[in-house]
């Protein structure tokens, strides 16, 4: 008689179990290719538990008529480690980042807000300041330990339009030798408050520039003591 059973993967220690398909009789399972005593006997065999891959061996019997060579079978043993990362990782509120933005190396990548337990976060779950966890599953064994990563969503500026600021004026004086020459030193940093609308001046830094190219040439190098000729 033939005999058939398909290979079994193991994620982690853990006992394995075959299901035999014989044309005929009874299906014997054994630690060996030929000789011994059988393990068990039936069409399902279920292992003692496993920390490497083993082999075993089945036969048929019909009426004293044995499957010859034996049959091997062989439960793989898989250990999937966490997947790498680097962490903190940051991104800016205006680009609306997801959890797919989050970078990590690894094989079939799956993120989480808990270090263990609970369900994947879907890949379009928006980002907010904390920690996330990130596993990955290699042969169908999902990785037991997931890496941390620090993620961090900075706040986007949402700044007063020009026509909204209060202007800064400075009267004329003589400190360029002149009170009537239309020069005067202007420390335009004083609206930087205003500026940010209630936004803490300390999550940002704020650049001047002579014109709205933005260009580094014509950044104000020092903007609490700008010259302007009115």
């Amino acid at each position: 008689p033939t005999v058939s059973a398909s290979d079994v993967i193991v994620c982690g220690v853990g006992s394995a179990t075959f299901n035999a398909t014989a044309s005929a009789g009874a299906v014997l399972w054994y630690a060996t290719p030929a000789l011994g005593s059988p393990l068990a006997t039936g069409s399902s065999f279920t292992t003692s538990v496993l920390s490497s891959s083993t082999t075993y061996y089945m036969e048929a019997i019909d009426n004293g008529c044995a499957t010859s060579p034996r049959v091997p079978v062989t439960a793989t043993v898989v250990y999937t480690s966490a997947p790498t990362s680097t962490s903190p990782q940051s991104f800016c509120e205006n680009s609306s980042p997801k959890v797919e933005n989050i970078t990590s190396i690894g094989d079939n990548i799956k993120w989480y807000a808990n270090a263990t337990g609970g369900n994947p976060l879907a890949t379009n779950t928006g980002l907010t300041s904390g920690t996330y966890f990130v596993s990955q599953t290699i042969s169908g064994c999902e990785s037991p330990a997931r890496t941390p990563v620090d993620v961090v969503v900075y706040e986007s500026p949402k700044p007063k339009s020009a026509a909204e600021l209060f202007p800064i004026s400075v009267c004329d004086d003589e400190l360029d030798g002149s009170g009537v020459n239309g020069f005067s030193t202007f420390d335009i940093t004083l609206n930087d408050l205003d500026i940010l609308n209630g936004q803490a001046a300390s999550d940002f830094s704020i650049a001047y520039f002579w014109q709205d190219d933005f260009s580094a040439a014509r950044e104000i190098a020092n903007p609490t003591n700008v010259q302007i000729n009115q």
